[in-house]
Parts: structure tokens; C-alpha cells; sequence
């Protein structure tokens, strides 16, 4: 009886096996299915492409491994979510700190620590300090964590989050 039972599930799996063989898969039509924010996204990087790409360069990141990890989060991307969503989470941030609101800002969805961290390593890499060169962290935490939101809501800054994360893998 048991063996009748593994022949039975022998065949079974066969089955499934020869069928993902002989059937074509479809590909995904992401365009399709993210509709409207694809399109954002495109447009997004299109238009911004230039300064990221120039900036990438600069640091030997070839600019499709940037892209291939932002593009996604550009999809996911919502302006007005992400406004209405953030305000309370700022706040949360800026007031209590990571522990009570650890959420993801930007056009490329970094979250707070992640840029926390950035800057603490960056302060043993002379490279990077350009890229954060008022590092207030010690005096005021409070204007820390306002200056990482500022630098989160703006790409031409978090870019620079990206390039000193890439340079450390």
C-alpha cells in the first residue's frame, strides 16, 4: 500500500515536471501591472537622470545596479501617501527617535537608521564626509534627526546615502 502510494506521488510530481517543460511562461507586464506609478517612476528616472548618472560615475557605481535597487521603490512611490503617511512618522522620528518610528522617506524609501548609520561610518571615511559635513548628531538630536529627514526628502542628498552605502559592500 505505501509503495502504491509513492508510485502514485512519483507520477504526480513527474507530471508537474514535464508540464513546466512543455507549457511557455509568461512574462510579467510590470508596465501593466503597476500602471500609473510605473510610468512615474519612468518619467522620475528620465527626468533626474543625468545628475544621478554623473554622480555614480563619480564614485565608480555603474548606474544600472543603482537603478535596478531605487527603481522598485520608485514604483511604490506615492506623493500624496507618502505626505499624508510621513507627517505623523516625522514626528514620531524626530521626537522619540528610530526605536518608535523606523519608516521609509523619499523618492528611494530610506528609512532613518539606514541614514543614521551611513553618517556614523562616514565619520571614519574622509571620502564620505563631504557628503555629510554638518554632522550635528553630538550637539542637538533632535536637529540630527530633522536634518536626516530633510536630506531623505531630497534625492540629490539621498543619492549620497546610496553612494556611501555601495562604496561599503
Amino acid at each position: 500500500m505505501l509503495k502504491a502510494a509513492f508510485k502514485k506521488l512519483y507520477v504526480l510530481i513527474l507530471l508537474l515536471i514535464i508540464s513546466f517543460e512543455i507549457l511557455p511562461s509568461q512574462p510579467l507586464d510590470y508596465p501593466n501591472i503597476f500602471g500609473e506609478d510605473w510610468n512615474k517612476a519612468l518619467i522620475f528616472e528620465r527626468e533626474n537622470r543625468n545628475w544621478m548618472e554623473s554622480l555614480l560615475n563619480k564614485n565608480d557605481i555603474p548606474y544600472a545596479l543603482a537603478i535596478a535597487v531605487i527603481f522598485p521603490e520608485l514604483v511604490r512611490y506615492s506623493a500624496l501617501r507618502d505626505k499624508m503617511e510621513i507627517t505623523l512618522l516625522k514626528a514620531l522620528y524626530v521626537n522619540l527617535g528610530d526605536e518608535y518610528a523606523n519608516f521609509s522617506i523619499g523618492s528611494f524609501q530610506m528609512k532613518p537608521s539606514f541614514a543614521s548609520m551611513i553618517r556614523e561610518q562616514s565619520l571614519f571615511s574622509p571620502g564620505h564626509r563631504m557628503f555629510f559635513p554638518n554632522d550635528i548628531k553630538n550637539s542637538d538630536i533632535r536637529e540630527f534627526r530633522k536634518n536626516i529627514i530633510a536630506e531623505l526628502e531630497d534625492p540629490g542628498k539621498q543619492i549620497n546615502y546610496l553612494i556611501a552605502f555601495s562604496e561599503n559592500l
